[in-house]
């Protein structure tokens, strides 16, 4: 076993301050302050992502197919919308979901909210609580 060693007399280094930085952006440690952003200016405005830009060209590629005996030329996002058309009118659930959802949007859901007969809820202020 090795012996111990007291750490007495022995001189830290003294550590060198940090460079100023710029006021407002980060703090002493180089952290961010709270509520400002490292990429004040944000990304380049209209600048589309690789992966969205491939996925977009993929789409609207036109493809040959055959419906109904005859050739036809349309875009692969109009064939697969066709597809889940055709699947949910053959009782695929799932697909009549994606249909629907993604051509006409989620259902809203509306809630009424009634007292316990049925009627108008009946709001108790405070006292001294001054009408709204």
């Amino acid at each position: 076993m090795g012996r111990a060693m007291s750490v007495k007399g022995i001189i830290k280094p003294k550590l060198q301050s940090r460079p100023a930085l710029p006021v407002g952006k980060r703090d002493q440690k180089g952290r961010f302050v709270p509520g400002v952003s490292g990429n004040p200016r944000g990304g380049t405005p209209g600048k589309r992502q690789f992966v969205t830009e491939v996925f977009q060209e993929i789409a609207i590629e036109k493809i040959k197919i055959t419906i109904e005996g005859k050739q036809r030329s349309m875009e692969r996002i109009k064939v697969l919308a066709l597809k889940l058309f055709a699947q949910g009118t053959e009782g695929s659930a799932p697909a009549s979901r994606l249909f629907l959802e993604y051509g006409f949007g989620l259902p809203l859901q509306r809630h009424e909210i009634t007292g316990a007969d049925g009627g108008a809820l009946q709001i108790l202020m405070p006292e001294g609580f001054s009408k709204l």
